[in-house]
């Protein structure tokens, strides 16, 4: 994921959210938190390229049963757990 801002490729295999949350940080330029300190831990396996943060997220939700919303300028990851 180092070269993903030139390559548009995004690879996490069994990566904590807590660890994928910072890459998307860094990559999309955005504020991410997550409601429950649970959530750091759940692991994902999971392949984007070229996709919009709106894309990932999605993908993110869905894949691990969150709920994801705006407040201000963060984006907050909320679920119940994994």
């Amino acid at each position: 994921n180092f070269m993903s801002w030139k390559t548009g490729k995004l690879t996490f295999n069994d990566d904590s959210l807590g660890y994928v949350i910072t890459c998307l940080e860094n990559i999309y330029h955005s504020t991410i938190r997550l409601r429950k300190s649970s959530l750091i831990n759940c692991r994902i396996t999971v392949s984007f390229e070229n996709q919009s943060m709106e894309d990932v997220l999605e993908i993110i939700r869905v894949t691990l049963g969150l709920t994801i919303s705006k407040q201000e300028d963060q984006i907050i990851i909320d679920g119940p757990g994994c």
